[in-house]
């Protein structure tokens, strides 16, 4: 046996200098580019439990070209995609949104937001909201070019005629959960 005591583990400053310079590097982006992370859309920033911070601006651009605001969707279940076409989950949750959609387009709105371009941080246009919406056989009109280049994709957020939040969550989705998450915030709302 060996009595020598055991050295204490070295802490790393390798994690908290990493951080501090992402921290950094996203500062001087903002600052740069105009770009906040997250840009404050259906309550991705602001109030986190509705899109009425957003009352008054423009969302972004559809696959028309024109200008979409919250307020458009006011006194609708508004079921909010974002999806970049960089994303390699994105296609697929595009079909099964796009699927769930054709089944409850009647009692809901289904928006899909493009985040950003064909490569990630690259800005989007309604030349790309038109294709994606063309390949994914959506309504161009509900497909908006916006400006929300490092929002975690796919991820989706479901709201109440108000524009309260019902639900949110980040990550690839299949019809039946789409449905079945529907179906909860539909019971929350009442």
């Amino acid at each position: 046996m060996n009595d020598v005591p055991a050295r204490p583990a070295r802490r790393s400053r390798t994690v908290p200098i990493l951080s501090a310079l992402m921290m950094l590097v996203g500062v001087v982006f903002i600052a740069t580019f105009g770009v906040k992370p997250i840009g404050g859309v259906f309550g991705a920033a602001g109030r986190a439990d509705s899109y009425e911070s957003m009352r008054g601006r423009s969302y972004g651009l559809d696959g028309h070209g024109r200008s979409v605001a919250p307020e458009s969707f006011a006194g609708a279940f508004l079921w909010v995609q974002y999806a970049a076409p960089w994303c390699g989950y994105c296609p697929k949750q595009a079909r099964e949104t796009a699927a769930v959609a054709r089944e409850f387009s009647r009692n809901i709105t289904f928006l899909t937001v493009l985040t950003s371009g064909a490569r990630p941080m690259a800005p989007t246009d309604s030349v790309q909201a038109a294709d994606w919406a063309r390949r994914y056989g959506m309504d161009p009109s509900l497909v908006v070019a916006g400006r929300l280049p490092s929002m975690s994709v796919p991820q989706y957020r479901f709201f109440g005629p108000e524009g309260r939040l019902l639900s949110s969550g980040t990550g690839l989705m299949r019809a039946t959960d789409i449905k079945a998450t529907i179906v909860q915030g539909l019971r929350r709302y009442e």
